[in-house]
């Protein structure tokens, strides 16, 4: 087969078969480096941890009265994303596992 210009070589006849397997095992050993599992400092994720209820209650405490300046801010954040809820109930529901 002849060689096109600005082709270079071919692959057959420039490396040995197994120069040319070393090169491919070298290669997935790096990209298994490069893209695998990274744990930084020993530090492995366990999942999300549930909240104990009464920090969830305390939340509710602080923030249910909005009238407060402290939280006039908050009320408005709150008051935009009432849009969303009619959304995220429905893919709650479409979640629930059937018995």
């Amino acid at each position: 087969m002849p060689i096109q210009p600005g082709f270079g070589q071919a692959l057959d006849s420039c490396m040995a078969p197994e120069m040319l397997m070393q090169k491919s095992q070298k290669w997935v050993s790096m990209q298994k480096k490069r893209y695998g599992e990274k744990r930084k400092g020993g530090y492995i994720d366990m999942g999300r941890q549930d909240m104990p209820p009464e920090h969830v209650r305390k939340i509710i405490k602080d923030h249910g009265d909005t009238s407060n300046r402290k939280f006039s801010n908050d009320k408005r954040v709150h008051l935009g994303a009432l849009k969303y809820v009619p959304h995220a109930v429905m893919k709650l529901l479409e979640n629930i596992p059937y018995p």
